[in-house]
């Protein structure tokens, strides 16, 4: 990248070594300057690189958090412009308007991995801009359609559009904050400002809208004041002013952002960084472990996908996104108990809000003033347990303690930028997987999150929610298992690399992570292939004692075998855990008499083998059984008569197989 890459003596004889002070020197900070850097990690910085860090939060976190304050403060423009005329002027009929929803939804997820791809051969200070560009543009033209159709093609450039923002914002945050001390506070700041657009633009809603509870907006006795004041000017309608507003406030963040968005450190351009500033940042960047920018390639895929931070982020950001729905729908509540106003109803749920802003700031400071990421995000999902629990019990639980567990739900979407502080750092030696997964991520749990929400909080269940809350209970739980798996993986990844003496994560972070659990080198490998099938069953099982109660039907065979197929399951499970611990993998058992081992290993086997044979036999009968529940035709139940013989036959067989051969 001509001279930018030349880095200079004099470039890193300067201040890239200020702020990284050995254990020793950090342990004699007074309590004066200890506390000036947990208030702004920079104040503790010499002037010139606390004048560079400055740059850097002006230009890039300004220009990201009041992009995403605008985004969210037009994210009703759609429902307010239902109330106020579009539904008759078009017309929006039926279930169009969850279709234009759906058709947002679309653009949103599939453009995410797409962009990410593209930012690796594109420059960001023009790719993100010109997408800003375009969802303005668009957005234009949703003032001038004149059929729905029309409406379903911009709401999907729109959500196209805005795909491409939330995951390229995360890519230059990690790329230029590159200490332990910067990175989360920056990143929940910045997530932060889209609660505060969408409190914003709620209480201005509810000058003139409110909600019928089923679903579906409707206009109080006055519209909203944009409606009521250019309803008519020029010959357009009010709704139509609404979405020509929307375009007006994001173009200058859209314009702005050429200039502003400065790159990586090693692809930069920009006019307000110096070229010792650029050098500067970009040893910075090397010495934190951030790989140099990587273009894609087949092969390169093929290496992300490969790794196991593609599969545990993944599966984790699902579970996390998927359970943030419980606290959305505390308006119904307050509506089944008839003793609340209108007004009243749809403000007091927005202090759930206010929740999150306070948490996100709170655990955005906390996490970097103790350089600690997992225990940020444990925390949030004890919380929203506790929660979660409380709403999925419902019967005997006091009122207060109902209302309290709504607002505490705001507790975990605070963590969101944590978790993607913990990616911008765990994939910081290749740029290509960082830029991959924070989009991947983001996209699969948005593409479910589409359609999970619809299924487990049916309206016709309000306010109790049984299903949704026993669903958001399980996921907590489905995403505490991953992130488990991930920080034991990220411990051992630390203690290879530090074995190896290869380039590896930043002194402190590895500190961090060897402070969090312990487990045997490549047996963890196995916890990545069990978390997520378990799981699976474990939600499976729920669902389906959760079917019963709601059913009021009570358990029959295919139940019972449920229940003994799952336990024996996890005994099996167990089993091979200790199998490949202590004889597997390389690694040697505890001292023991040869005559000993082949003891303890030959019942380890028998009882392993018997697990295998009754979790496989107990599964197949509870399918059968099902099937004869569900099927009451002769024709039909004389095959799965036979096969549940044969089953039974199998299962004594092979039993008697493993005793006699042990």
């Amino acid at each position: 990248m001509g001279p930018l890459q030349k880095v200079t003596a004099e470039a890193i004889a300067r201040p890239v070594s200020t702020s990284d002070h050995s254990e020793e020197e950090y342990d004699k900070k007074s309590l004066k300057r200890r506390i000036r850097e947990i208030v702004w990690d920079s104040l503790d910085r010499k002037p010139e690189e606390r004048r560079m860090i400055a740059k850097l939060d002006f230009f890039i976190l300004t220009w990201a958090s009041l992009a995403y304050f605008s985004k969210n403060l037009n994210s009703n423009n759609l429902s307010n412009a239902y109330v106020s005329g579009m539904k008759e002027e078009l017309p929006v009929i039926g279930n169009e308007y969850q279709t234009l929803t759906t058709m947002w939804t679309i653009g949103y997820v599939v453009s995410q991995i797409p962009s990410q791809l593209v930012c690796t051969r594109v420059r960001l200070s023009i790719w993100c801009p010109t997408w800003e560009l375009i969802w303005v543009l668009v957005t234009f033209a949703t003032a001038a359609v004149k059929t729905s159709h029309q409406l379903y093609a911009c709401r999907f450039f729109v959500g196209l559009a805005e795909g491409t923002f939330y995951p390229a914002v995360h890519t230059v945050l990690g790329a230029w904050y590159t200490k332990q001390e910067e990175l989360a506070k920056r990143s929940c700041i910045f997530f932060a400002t889209a609660f505060i657009g969408s409190m914003f633009s709620g209480y201005l809603v509810r000058s003139g809208m409110s909600f019928d509870f089923e679903g579906r907006l409707s206009d109080t006795s006055q519209q909203a004041a944009l409606h009521t004041g250019m309803n008519g000017v020029h010959g357009l309608s009010g709704w139509r002013w609404l979405f020509i507003f929307d375009g007006v406030i994001t173009l200058p963040m859209a314009l702005w952002a050429y200039y502003a968005l400065p790159d990586l450190p090693s692809t930069t351009r920009v006019k307000w960084l110096k070229h010792e500033e650029k050098e500067f940042f970009l040893q910075r960047m090397k010495k934190a472990g951030r790989d140099l920018e990587e273009p894609v390639t087949v092969a390169g895929l093929k290496r992300v996908v490969g790794k196991w931070h593609f599969w545990v982020y993944t599966t984790y950001y699902t579970f996390f996104i998927c359970s943030e729905n419980i606290g959305s729908f505390m308006n119904l509540w307050l509506k089944s108990l008839n003793k609340y106003t209108v007004p009243q109803i749809n403000t007091y749920p927005t202090a759930t809000n206010a929740v999150t802003i306070i948490t996100t700031l709170a655990y955005g400071w906390t996490s970097d003033a103790l350089q600690i990421r997992a225990p940020i995000i444990y925390f949030s999902l004890v919380v929203c347990f506790f929660a979660a629990m409380n709403l999925a019990i419902w019967d005997g639980v006091p009122f207060g303690l109902k209302w309290a567990s709504f607002y505490l739900t705001g507790f975990a979407q605070g963590s969101g930028p944590i978790f993607f502080t913990m990616v911008n750092e765990q994939c910081a030696g290749d740029s290509l997987e960082r830029k991959f997964i924070l989009g991947t991520t983001n996209s699969i749990a948005y593409a479910f999150n589409a359609w999970i929400p619809l299924v487990t909080y049916n309206t016709n269940y309000a306010p109790r929610f049984l299903v949704g809350n026993a669903t958001t209970v399980a996921l907590i739980v489905g995403a505490a298992i991953t992130i488990t798996v991930a920080v034991r993986l990220q411990k051992r990844d630390a203690d290879t690399a530090c074995k190896n003496a290869a380039p590896a994560p930043s002194p402190a972070l590895l500190r961090n992570m060897r402070g969090w659990f312990t487990m045997a080198g490549p047996v963890v490998d196995l916890y990545v292939s069990i978390a997520i099938p378990l799981t699976a069953a474990t939600f499976a099982l729920v669902f389906q004692f959760v079917a019963r109660r709601i059913s009021k039907c009570h358990l029959w065979f295919d139940d019972y075998f449920a229940l003994l197929a799952y336990i024996l399951g996890w005994g099996y499970l167990e089993t091979v855990l200790i199998l490949l611990t202590h004889f597997g993998f390389g690694q040697a058992p505890k001292p023991m008499e040869p005559d000993q081992a082949e003891e303890v290993l030959t019942k380890l086997v028998w009882v392993n083998e018997l697990m295998y044979a009754s979790t496989i036999a107990f599964s197949k009968l509870s399918f059968l059984s099902l099937y004869w529940r569900i099927f009451k035709l002769t024709v039909i139940r004389i095959p799965i008569h036979l096969l549940l013989v044969a089953c039974s036959t199998w299962f004594i067989i092979r039993t008697f197989g493993i005793l006699f051969q042990c």
